[in-house]
């Protein structure tokens, strides 16, 4: 028998990697497009409780060269604007200091009249923003909550410990449990199926987060998105609006996220959602790549006989996300999202795990930081 093979049968490269808690990417899709070095990657899988594997999204970004503006440069810009016009001023003997005489040509106090001004530009180019990870998705085990009729979630797992260790997992499952992504084929046929959806649509997309603390029967009203809108400025294009009510803290216990303990109807659920009125305000007022919310529907408990904002949005090839985990560290405006359902073709719905990226500010030098503090400089002393 080749050597090779012989190895194979004992797992080598899993068992060495695993002790170190290093995990294995594996059937993965073309990577002929991927450069030796410079891309990064988004990888996403199931959230499965104690599983010892799991189907997973994997994104690449391929680096392309291009210029930008965010918010440093833009907190840099007073502070050349006041650098260059100092640093002239000096050089042509019309001093901004207060005190000592005016002279042509740069004094010998220049570098103390100046230092202020050359640290809080060095200080604006090195700031950035850096993003903390918050995990929006349920794991998924043998208590995950499925909506009534469908299949419960099941997992059943084998061990091997004959010679190498080794675990599997089997699941069964139907796709809108747990925390899950409806595709608008769902309820609209011909609209985008899971495998379909764009990634433009699914990553790094704005969060627009909306409280709607009614009781089990609340809506979210159109009057809430424009005092939205009042307070934080228009809904950003492509933005996925979330719903929080609080409703998380309920899952798993059946009865108190559902309203209901009859799973074999839908007669008698009460939980919040999304109100018709708003979801076509929505519609009418901005271009939205969908909703999300921290209970089992888009639609409330009340109205999942006719399901009218699933019905509405399919149609415009908009998706939801269902059974949200926790939202209560997520701002009003300013997080970004990340959504990678399983990538399910021709399927309705998918498990999906959504994370969140929450802004906070921080300093860190790179290459550009240091570019940009370069550029200014020159500017400010040949302008």
């Amino acid at each position: 028998m080749d050597e090779s093979i012989q190895l194979s049968k004992t797992f080598p490269a899993h068992f060495i990697l695993a002790q170190s808690n290093l995990y294995n990417l594996e059937h993965l899709a073309d990577l002929s497009e991927l450069p030796a070095s410079g891309a990064r990657l988004t990888i996403l899988p199931m959230k499965i409780a104690g599983g010892s594997g799991a189907p997973v999204r994997v994104v690449a970004y391929l680096p392309s060269a291009s210029f930008a503006v965010g918010p440093s440069s833009i907190r840099t810009l007073p502070v050349l604007l006041y650098l260059n016009h100092n640093l002239r001023a000096e050089m042509q003997g019309r001093s901004l200091c207060q005190h000592g005489p005016d002279i042509s040509g740069i004094r010998p106090s220049f570098l103390a009249v100046n230092m202020w001004p050359l640290l809080l530009a060095l200080l604006s180019c090195l700031a950035v923003e850096s993003r903390r990870i918050v995990d929006l998705s349920h794991a998924y085990d043998n208590r995950t909550l499925t909506g009534p009729t469908l299949r419960q979630f099941n997992m059943t797992q084998q061990e091997n410990f004959n010679g190498t260790y080794w675990m599997l997992d089997e699941l069964h499952m139907a796709t809108h449990s747990g925390t899950h992504l409806d595709a608008p084929c769902h309820f609209s046929r011909g609209r985008w199926c899971v495998a379909d959806i764009p990634l433009e649509s699914l990553m790094d997309v704005p969060a627009v987060v909306i409280d709607v603390n009614r009781g089990q029967d609340g809506v979210m009203l159109p009057e809430d998105l424009v005092k939205w809108e009042a307070k934080h400025g228009s809904i950003p294009k492509n933005s996925v609006i979330l719903l929080r009510s609080g409703w998380a803290k309920k899952y798993p216990n059946r009865k108190e996220y559902y309203g209901s303990d009859d799973m074999k109807s839908m007669n008698h659920l009460r939980f919040p959602g999304f109100g018709i009125g708003a979801a076509q305000w929505l519609l009418n007022h901005t271009k939205i790549a969908g909703l999300g919310v921290d209970t089992p529907s888009v639609d409330p408990g009340i109205f999942l006989q006719t399901f009218p904002v699933h019905a509405l949005l399919a149609r415009f090839n908009l998706y939801n996300l269902e059974h949200l985990a926790d939202l209560s560290e997520l701002p009003a405006s300013g997080a970004r999202l990340t959504i990678l359902p399983m990538k399910i073709a021709g399927g309705s719905g998918a498990p999906v795990r959504v994370v969140a990226y929450l802004p906070s500010a921080s300093f860190a030098v790179g290459p550009s930081s240091i570019l940009l503090f370069i550029t200014m400089l020159v500017l400010g002393l040949t302008g």
